[in-house]
């Protein structure tokens, strides 16, 4: 009499490696389990439908107006090999990742200058629970100082600000400094 023995049953483990992503960033998630030889099929229905990806990760562009209030969930099917070659099939296994809200609404600007100075304080406001990035007319990052208090030369010059919340950042508004 023969016994045999087929190792342990693989399991398939499922991981968001990026993530949560701000809106129209890509975002990973990616299945293992078993040997190099086990496949991974991808699919956005929990049940029918065909694979849209092959292979142990998927990538895709986020879009907050297309989940379900932040969420997205694509399914994972697996055909795993444990190391004496014996496969396994898992059924479609849903892995969530988390998209966060955009960020549609620029921040207001008011300035205020020191009578007699080229001292000016750029105060942005508007946006709940936001922090504000500021920028020279270049496009070059300045601050996350608010209010930004600065010496301007005289003449006019730009400004650009914008509103992150929860490291998302928002549309640009701009404001022009004249002294």
């Amino acid at each position: 009499t023969a016994t045999f023995t087929s190792n342990d049953t693989p399991t398939l483990t499922t991981t968001v490696i990026s993530g949560p992503v701000c809106e129209n960033e890509d975002f990973t998630i990616q299945a293992s389990g078993g040997t190099s030889q086990s496949v991974f099929d991808w699919y956005e229905n929990p049940t029918g439908g065909q694979s849209i990806h092959t292979g142990s990760t998927l990538t895709r562009s986020s879009s907050y107006a297309n989940s379900n209030n932040g969420t997205v969930t694509y399914y994972v099917e697996a055909t795993l090999e444990n190391a004496m070659g014996c496969t396994f099939p898992i059924g479609r296994t849903a892995v969530d990742a988390t998209i966060l809200p955009p960020v549609t609404q620029a921040p207001t600007v008011n300035v205020a200058s020191t009578c007699g100075s080229n001292s000016v304080t750029l105060t942005a406001s508007g946006i709940a629970n936001a922090t504000y990035r500021w920028y020279n007319a270049s496009g070059v990052f300045q601050t996350s100082t608010n209010p930004y208090t600065l010496t301007v030369p005289n003449g006019t010059t730009d400004f650009t600000v914008s509103a992150v919340v929860d490291g998302c950042e928002g549309p640009l508004q701009t404001v022009s400094v004249t002294v």
